[in-house]
């Protein structure tokens, strides 16, 4: 009996040694398979040449070269092109260069019955008007609300010399934290607009963006738009928190600015990091659609510029207003 239970405590022993072993190689397993998902698939957003800590978004990733080889295609841009587009930046330092009030079109005439417009000479680029209407569409649906006005659009630089005046004597500064000098000003673009609240017996309300107004600030970059000014940002934008300002970039950079928590200003600079001839971003949004998208310089004193594009895939070309152009292409 004695050696029949020293048989079978060594045989336990045994099989107690085999099981570790499997577990052990079964945790490695997994764990080699987590960390080949987090170097492939989640890249998270930092400055040139670092990697910031993970957030594991799984929002962007990278690219070597282009998903689908070089492409073949090539659209020629003049260079003045890159003062006009969605992804255009507008501020404090970055003077808008255009004037031409063609693409422009009037919110009353154009816009749909979810929301409000303050009267009839509030105008936005056509464009954004479609996709405030599809916003403020699902806003109504999911809210029951349609009080919602567009306070203020598109302006020239003779009203925005106006406001800006205004401003200034009302705080008697000599600079402003919430109206930019003329010529320098978002609104200049059509690309964006100031939301307010329809007056309620007569009374002017505020719009803070709050209550179930918030549905806005949460869900617009679903539609192509950013808070543009935000409090966490003012050190970058110089702008005070304006929660009634809405820009149009388009999906799916608003997408990315709103997960990355990315000013406009952060992040044209950071799309710099992908040129087209090195890393291309990758972006997967939450509506499993996917883009690429790269960064083509502008030499100055360069008259025009050719942009490398797919010959067979849908794409956008934007200028940054500063140096270069912005290539989106839709890949499914």
């Amino acid at each position: 009996m004695r050696k029949r239970s020293r048989k079978n405590e060594l045989m336990m022993r045994r099989f107690a040694i085999i099981f570790g072993i499997v577990a052990i190689l079964s945790v490695l397993a997994a764990g080699t398979a987590f960390v080949g998902i987090y170097v492939f698939k989640i890249l998270p957003i930092g400055s040139a040449g670092s990697m910031s800590p993970p957030n594991l978004s799984g929002v962007v990733s990278q690219s070597s070269g282009t998903a689908n080889g070089t492409y073949s295609g090539k659209a020629e841009k003049n260079r003045q092109e890159i003062y006009q587009g969605n992804l255009i930046l507008v501020n404090n330092e970055t003077e808008y260069q255009l004037d031409s009030e063609t693409h422009l079109g009037s919110v009353f005439d154009l816009r749909s019955q979810s929301y409000k417009s303050q009267d009839k000479n509030v105008r936005l680029d056509k464009n954004v008007i479609q996709n405030l209407n599809q916003m403020m569409d699902a806003f109504a649906q999911n809210t029951g609300k349609t009080d919602v006005m567009i306070a203020s659009g598109y302006r020239d630089r003779e009203l925005q010399t106006k406001l800006y005046r205004e401003d200034l004597e009302s705080r008697q500064t000599s600079t402003s934290l919430f109206v930019t000098k003329p010529g320098f000003s978002e609104h200049h673009t059509g690309l964006s607009f100031d939301l307010g609240l329809w007056p309620t017996n007569g009374f002017h309300r505020e719009y803070t963006g709050s209550g179930e107004y918030q549905w806005i600030a949460k869900n617009c970059y679903r539609y192509g738009f950013v808070v543009r000014y935000k409090s966490d940002k003012v050190n970058v934008t110089k702008i005070g928190n304006e929660p009634w300002h809405i820009r149009y970039v388009g999906v799916p950079h608003a997408y990315i600015m709103e997960k990355e928590n990315l000013c406009l200003e952060e992040y044209i600079q950071y799309l710099k990091n992908f040129p087209y001839e090195g890393n291309h971003l990758m972006v997967t949004d939450d509506q499993n659609h996917r883009y690429e998208i790269y960064y083509k310089a502008a030499p100055a004193g360069q008259e025009t510029v050719s942009v490398p594009v797919p010959e067979n895939e849908d794409y956008d070309i934007s200028g940054n207003n500063i140096d270069g152009f912005i290539v989106t292409i839709t890949l499914s």
